[in-house]
């Protein structure tokens, strides 16, 4: 018997533009506002994954981490709910804390995982690509970690790869540059290898930093073309040296 599948991930991708919504946030409460977001999507990706549960823990968990007084934490969250940047249809029904943009966040990142739990009635996008899903009901969260895996291996001793491929709309989400044919380009990112396609949307975000200016980046077809985007990280000096030339 393997060991229990870890829910959670250790790691998981900061914009380096926010959103409006979360612009206006910041704007109407402060530097306190992004503090306790962040917070909030650590202690989410952390534990369950793709949602975490409201209430006085969450919120002593988040006066622990970052020191703000619970009244403070409780209207940032009231804010961030407001606003959209949580979902209020799910966090009345279920009291929790969730949206679009964590939930694709998390499935990306734990594409690997050999088993991930997923709650039918918490979900905000679309999970049929998902490979790696158990299906859970919402009385069964609290076991979620606690789930038996047996991890499948071939002749070598090595894990096989996923047979599920990341759905093409992740990346056409991810990559700004929304220009060519996306049909075509769907069959083109169809065709790529799991390990490719991870490749491609891993080093989306740090191409993003190091070429900030979109209508200098490439256009998601020329991107793809790519097989290991190790060039895709290109620094400011070389940014501004693009931009000379095609002036």
């Amino acid at each position: 018997m393997s060991r229990p599948t870890k829910q959670g991930i250790d790691y998981f991708p900061i914009d380096v533009q926010f959103d409006e919504k979360i612009e206006l946030l910041i704007s109407e409460l402060g530097s306190d506002a992004l503090s306790t977001l962040v917070t909030i999507w650590q202690l989410a990706y952390q534990n369950n994954g793709y949602y975490v549960e409201n209430g006085k823990d969450l919120q002593l968990l988040i006066r622990r981490r970052i020191m703000l007084d619970l009244d403070t934490i409780e209207k940032v969250i009231n804010v961030c709910l407001e606003r959209g940047i949580f979902n209020q249809s799910l966090h009345e029904k279920y009291n929790i804390l969730t949206s679009k943009a964590i939930q694709k966040r998390y499935f990306i990142a734990s594409r690997l995982k050999k088993k991930i739990n997923i709650v039918k009635n918490y979900l905000l996008v679309d999970v049929n690509d998902v490979g790696n899903a158990t299906w859970v009901g919402v009385n069964d969260v609290g076991n979620a970690t606690n789930v038996e895996v047996d991890v499948k291996e071939d002749v070598k001793g090595k894990v096989k790869e996923e047979t599920n491929k990341i759905d093409f709309d992740t990346f056409w989400d991810l990559y700004d540059k929304k220009v060519g044919d996306k049909t075509k380009l769907k069959k083109k990112w169809d065709k790529l290898s799991l390990e490719i396609q991870t490749k491609a949307l891993e080093h989306i975000t740090e191409y993003k930093k190091a070429q900030q200016d979109k209508q200098y980046r490439k256009n998601p077809d020329t991107y793809l073309n790519n097989k290991s985007w190790n060039d895709e990280i290109i620094s400011k000096d070389q940014t501004q040296t693009i931009r000379v030339i095609s002036a």
